[in-house]
């Protein structure tokens, strides 16, 4: 089946203290494939959610027709947080291809869906990182060292270059 959707996270949705199902609508092979984080919204903190542990999910029989499903959570999101439901599918090529095999496009269809929920994940993620514009010359951005970043920030130079700046206190 095809991919029809580029939508790979659900939520935020609030916390209120009752509610404890959650409906995603992004295919997934299995409910292993999710990844669940619940953030403090004064904070920020975000904490990953285990399954069987803080929640069950319910998936909705044939995913290429129904995609997504719900996820339970064992005891409701306080008020003041937030839940956010994604996917964390592992990053491997499990179809194997034999010569004088059988072809099955099925086979061909769900390899070429890993692929896409992938890339889709990538792109989530992306969209939620720091970037230069596309106009930026290569030779402007710069790798941010690993050491030496103690009391500094990340900032822009004169010329507008990014650099470690150092902190006043």
């Amino acid at each position: 089946m095809t991919i029809s959707t580029t939508d790979r996270k659900a939520g935020p949705f609030d916390g209120n203290d009752v509610t404890v199902a959650f409906p995603f609508t992004f295919k997934v092979f299995s409910t292993a494939d999710l990844y669940v984080v619940k953030a403090d919204t004064a904070t920020g903190n975000e904490t990953v959610l285990v399954l069987d542990s803080d929640f069950t999910v319910s998936l909705n029989a044939d995913q290429d027709v129904n995609p997504g499903g719900t996820l339970t959570m064992l005891t409701a999101p306080a008020t003041g947080t937030t839940l956010t439901i994604t996917s964390d599918i592992d990053i491997l090529q499990p179809v194997e291809l034999t010569n004088m095999g059988g072809f099955y496009p099925t086979v061909i269809n769900t390899a070429l869906d890993r692929i896409t929920m992938i890339l889709q994940q990538v792109a989530e993620s992306v969209a939620r990182c720091v970037k230069f514009s596309v106009s930026t010359p290569s030779d402007e951005i710069t790798e941010i060292p690993s050491d030496g970043r103690a009391n500094k920030a990340l900032g822009f130079d004169a010329v507008g270059t990014l650099t470690m700046l150092a902190m006043t206190t």
